[in-house]
């Protein structure tokens, strides 16, 4: 069985406010890979982006988290 994180690049995370954005980058451009905290909701928002050959980061996928 083949592991697929074995071809991720190793991201680099920082905080702001209640979201930790990481950026991983791969040969053909960055990814970026946001959580974002809502206290009120108590849960977490995960956004995913490319970025176009423009340099603009286009959404990619976007789940929600919550405790079950």
């Amino acid at each position: 069985m083949d592991d697929g994180g074995k071809y991720s690049p190793l991201g680099s995370g920082q905080r702001a406010g209640d979201s930790i954005e990481f950026e991983f980058r791969y040969p053909d451009g960055p990814f970026f890979n946001t959580f974002t905290w809502d206290a009120k909701a108590a849960t977490w928002t995960c956004r995913l982006q490319n970025v176009d050959a423009e340099g603009k980061r286009v959404p990619f996928a976007e789940d929600t988290l919550a405790r079950r």
